[in-house]
């Protein structure tokens, strides 16, 4: 879908009873993701003051209202702050080394026994490492409850764990390095998972008999890898991180990432 058609779909979502009406679909018509209800996360580095060029980023403040900012006390394993990188915007560096940010557990990142819906804008780093973790709340190698984003040269894959030994993935192939990309992620519970890349459908999974145990954990949110330390560290750039705590319908993901996509000049692909 074009950049220009956002317009008709905020309209259609006004029509549908949405509470978007008066929202364009661009960055300068006052539309904001908050618009759209049970958002949990949104770090946006074009958000981010008082930084220099090169500098360390300590706290990643969430634009969600919610609290729940990413944060790293140790300056070593602190990403770098990178202006325009993208469209005029800064991005956020991770060095696949030891840079990670961290955020304490939350019950607003918690999914419990519900739907889940991220949406990221990201770029990947070169590196001969597979599995790196963008992000994680549990879904651990040995198999814990929580999510997790993981990926390499060749995809970006969304990992589900319900705490029974089992998890479930769906994914983006064909990943470019360098490449900004929009990556969306949506899990409807017990009935499938599905993941598009710049707006178009890429794979979907099937979560039928997946269990009904809870998602939620103990754990803390970690950007840049799979836990605190880090492990699995990730290599690449992050400009924008959108976690819903629910599924988001078509009405309301399309021109969310037409937004996205706009914003961070990257071209959407029509399925």
């Amino acid at each position: 879908m074009a950049v220009r058609d956002v317009n008709v779909w905020f309209t259609l979502l006004a029509l549908d009873g949405v509470a978007l009406i008066g929202c364009g679909g661009g960055v300068n018509s006052g539309f904001a993701p908050k618009q759209i209800p049970d958002l949990a996360l949104w770090l946006d580095a074009g958000a981010i003051e008082k930084l220099q060029d090169g500098d360390n980023l300590g706290t990643w403040l969430d634009s969600s209202g919610r609290g729940n900012d990413a944060i790293q006390e140790l300056g070593t394993k602190r990403p770098k702050y990178v202006k325009n990188t993208r469209n005029g915007l800064p991005t956020v560096r991770f060095d696949g080394q030891n840079d990670v940010l961290v955020i304490p557990d939350s019950n607003s990142l918690d999914v419990g026994f519900g739907d889940l819906t991220i949406l990221v804008v990201y770029s990947r780093g070169d590196s001969p490492t597979t599995n790196l973790r963008l992000l994680a709340k549990g879904a651990t190698t040995d198999r814990g409850q929580g999510y997790a984003i993981m990926g390499d040269n060749t995809a970006l894959l969304l990992i589900v764990s319900n705490g029974e030994a089992e998890r479930r993935l769906v994914g983006l192939p064909d990943q470019v390095v360098g490449q900004a990309t929009l990556g969306t992620f949506v899990v409807n519970r017990g009935i499938h998972m599905r993941a598009y890349r710049d707006g178009a459908s890429k794979s979907t999974r099937s979560l039928g008999g997946f269990g009904i145990k809870t998602w939620s954990n103990n754990d803390p949110l970690t950007i840049g890898g799979q836990n605190p330390t880090p492990s699995i560290p990730w290599k690449g750039d992050i400009m924008e991180l959108l976690i819903y705590k629910r599924q988001l319908s078509d009405f309301e993901r399309v021109p969310l990432e037409a937004y996205l996509a706009e914003k961070w000049s990257i071209k959407i692909e029509k399925d």
